[in-house]
């Protein structure tokens, strides 16, 4: 969310009254507000007014224009989380139902860049 649509609302179901939610239509992100919204016990934002996109980086460009609010993964907003161009609300939550799964050969385990890959992912995707 912009920066500045955190200055009219002071909790998030005044969030959800007074901007329009942002939704990506796609099987990946169809339950992120249903997730959220379970996790900090708030009863979920009307249907309309909304908008939706196909693809993430649309949807996060709306909520950088200020268009509405939106609930996606944190790895894609990051950069411009860190910028100072979206804010979160609230903190992290996990989505139960998806998770990040690694194959390889098991002699691939010894190669020290795979090792390193393997460690990285635990560093960014974990829920401590």
């Amino acid at each position: 969310m912009q920066p500045n649509l955190l200055e009219q609302s002071t909790t998030p179901q005044e969030l959800f009254n007074q901007h329009p939610r942002i939704n990506v239509n796609n099987a990946r992100r169809k339950h992120d507000w249903k997730i959220w919204c379970d996790a900090y016990d708030l009863s979920r934002p009307k249907p309309d007014p909304k908008l939706t996109f196909v693809a993430s980086v649309q949807a996060i460009q709306a909520a950088i224009r200020g268009l509405g609010i939106l609930v996606t993964h944190r790895h894609f907003a990051k950069d411009d989380i860190e910028q100072g161009m979206l804010v979160e609300v609230g903190s992290a939550v996990t989505n139960p139902t998806q998770g990040v799964y690694v194959v390889c050969h098991e002699k691939q385990l010894e190669n020290r860049n795979v090792s390193v890959f393997l460690q990285w992912l635990r560093d960014e995707f974990s829920t401590n």
